[in-house]
């Protein structure tokens, strides 16, 4: 796990977290009922990696980075607290995201993005961010 930090907000690829936590974020940036499910499972199964965003311990943010197993990793569920946004939080989720799929050899990042009512943009893809 690789520790990264920007003013009191530490960011954490592979970073620990409770399924109930990423559940909470999802619920509030996407507008929907808390789930039940199983983050932690999903994401060990199926993805290069995801960023965890702590402020103190509190987890206000996270990105999941799927993969096919090769060179192309994918940006899905970026999600920031309503009381942590606009701090560059999520720019910073995507930066070292970008930056571990990178390192672990992915030569292709794509977005992919959900419409939300008033937020929505759409997907990007392409090579993986350079420095």
């Amino acid at each position: 796990m690789n520790e990264h930090s920007s003013g009191r907000v530490t960011f954490e690829w592979r970073g620990q977290f409770d399924s109930s936590e990423v559940n909470a974020l999802h619920a509030e940036a996407f507008r929907h009922p808390v789930l039940e499910d199983d983050w932690r499972s999903q994401v060990e199964r199926h993805s290069l990696g995801w960023v965890c965003a702590r402020d103190n311990r509190e987890l206000v943010g996270f990105v999941n980075v799927p993969w096919d197993g090769g060179t192309h990793a994918f940006i899905s569920d970026t999600i920031v607290a309503a009381n942590a946004r606009r701090q560059g939080i999520g720019t910073q989720l995507v930066a070292i995201a970008a930056a571990e799929a990178r390192a672990a050899g992915c030569d292709t990042l794509t977005s992919m993005t959900t419409c939300v009512p008033s937020t929505s943009t759409p997907a990007a893809s392409g090579p993986v961010m350079q420095d």
